[in-house]
């Protein structure tokens, strides 16, 4: 599945209660999937990431492939256990991607 995700400048998210540092292209695998509990997350829609990463900052955005066991809730969240930063995204593709 393909999705969007923020990180911060030096490419680290938020995981659970600490924080994993991504690797472009290379896939991260975590253990299980539960939306806000555990997994990796990401955003089907490219602007939900905005709520977890603002603009400003140094924060980056990236298409991702999400894969392994998902977990979607019903709201914007996914959580999954594989996740690979495929492309970063300037914010004139960020913004194109969110239309």
């Amino acid at each position: 599945m393909i999705a969007y995700k923020g990180f911060t400048k030096d490419m680290t998210a938020r995981l659970g209660s600490g924080r994993y540092q991504f690797e472009p292209g290379k896939t991260a695998v975590e253990e299980s999937s539960k939306t806000v509990r555990s997994g990796f997350h990401c955003c089907e829609n490219p602007f939900e990431c905005l709520a977890y990463y603002p603009l400003g900052g140094g924060n980056r955005y990236w298409l991702v492939r999400a894969e392994g066991s998902i977990d979607e809730d019903e709201g914007e969240r996914i959580a999954c256990t594989e996740l690979t930063p495929v492309q970063e995204l300037s914010l004139k593709e960020f913004a194109g991607h969110g239309m």
